[in-house]
């Protein structure tokens, strides 16, 4: 699959204002664990979108439109609160930024009352099943269900929406009723076998290399996003990510991006000067 473009949330919603760059600038910083390179799956898909792809899907002779490339289940943790999946999203993980673990029930409402919502998102997760309720106009009500047996774990989302997730010691699998992709370890990271070759993953020194396409780079107060350009060998600097106290960064060269405000119970994103999206736990 080729993504014509990746994209920003805030740059979907928010055409302009910038992050307070005085703050940015000068305000201490707090220091980032290493990157790490973890292969490890992520079914619940309640996620903060830092980069997410997109593609031009054809309307008619002479329309096309951009969608979201849906989540992947399979990925990497990258350390730092970081995933980033097969289909290149990266993202924060809303459940573990509210400190819950994948076996702990939880209730995550997400969304305000206000013009630029939606309406309000309930996740309800108990024991084997997760519950998406969409509140406002239009309810909706689905619901994930998913056993784990040893190192194999099934998720069912309806009829057409099924598949299992296998892992082992050196391998990583998705499967199913019509594809399989398999995550392997080597040498010097990890690969899958696309259509064309296969897709590598790599650390190398305090690098993670995801492809041909990102570079992520500790530099201890701020991690650096780059994009690789193979023809000329030469990197790019797309986006940094700084943390100061209980706040995180994510903005481009002109201070333009996302500030993510984190309590023991609650998550605020805007991007750039507006509020975007709530998250809460009970």
């Amino acid at each position: 699959m080729k993504y014509k473009t990746l994209s920003l949330l805030f740059l979907v919603i928010c055409g302009c204002g910038t992050l307070n760059k005085n703050l940015i600038e000068t305000a201490e910083r707090s220091i980032f664990q290493p990157l790490v390179l973890t292969p490890d799956y992520e079914i619940y898909d309640i996620r903060i979108d830092l980069i997410r792809q997109k593609k031009e899907k054809q309307v008619n002779d002479s329309i096309t439109e951009k969608k979201k490339v849906p989540y992947h289940p399979l990925g990497f943790h990258l350390g730092n609160g970081l995933f980033i999946d097969l289909n290149d999203n990266l993202s924060l993980l809303v459940p573990k930024l509210l400190n819950s673990t994948n076996d702990e029930n939880f209730t995550i409402t997400q969304g305000a009352p206000g013009p630029i919502f939606k309406g309000i998102i309930n996740y309800e997760k108990t024991d084997n099943v997760l519950t998406k309720s969409r509140l406002g106009l239009f309810k909706t009500k689905s619901r994930k269900r998913f056993h784990k047996q040893g190192s194999v774990i099934s998720v069912n989302e309806g009829f057409f929406s099924k598949y299992i997730i296998i892992k082992a010691d050196s391998t990583l699998t998705y499967r199913t009723d019509l594809s399989k992709t398999t995550v392997h370890k080597y040498d010097d990271g990890y690969y899958y076998k696309t259509l064309f070759g296969r897709k590598e993953y790599r650390q190398v020194g305090k690098d993670i290399l995801i492809g041909n396409k990102y570079i992520f780079r500790n530099k201890g107060d701020v991690i650096e996003i780059l994009v690789a350009n193979g023809l000329s060998n030469r990197e790019y600097l797309i986006y940094s990510i700084i943390k100061l106290d209980n706040r995180i960064y994510l903005y481009d060269k002109n201070y333009r991006g996302l500030e993510i405000i984190l309590t023991e119970k609650h998550i605020n994103v805007f991007a750039n000067n507006t509020n975007i999206d709530n998250y809460s736990i009970k």
